[in-house]
């Protein structure tokens, strides 16, 4: 089993994050309401995982977003469901999202698609 290895905050995150950003808004176009920079790595001084977590929010799942990502070199995983918050109803259907990893030779990254609310 790999081991976890947690570092020290690097400033070079957020312009990572940014050139992700850019490259996903370009492939996405508006299907993308909003790119952020989630997870570890987005709060300073805090130590991380030195993975970028991207969150996509769209209007909605559909497969021209899987289609357009993959055309683009991200690895798709596909048939994922979200963490449900405690109090909230474990319906699938409301928790599901899209997961992709950066493409071949560019910086480790997770970039989960999550509809709006």
């Amino acid at each position: 089993m790999a081991s976890i290895v947690l570092v020290l905050h690097q400033s070079r995150w957020a312009a990572e994050f940014a050139k992700i950003k850019v490259d996903l808004a370009s492939v996405l176009g508006t299907l993308a309401v909003a790119i952020d920079h989630i997870g570890s790595t987005s709060v300073p001084n805090l130590h991380a995982k030195d993975v970028i977590d991207v969150q996509v929010t769209v209007s909605e799942l559909q497969p021209s977003i899987v289609e357009r990502l993959v055309a683009a070199g991200y690895q798709h995983f596909p048939a994922l469901t979200d963490h449900v918050p405690l109090g909230e109803a474990p319906d699938p259907s409301q928790w599901e999202k899209y997961v992709f990893t950066q493409r071949a030779g560019e910086r480790r990254a997770n970039i989960h698609v999550r509809v709006a609310g």
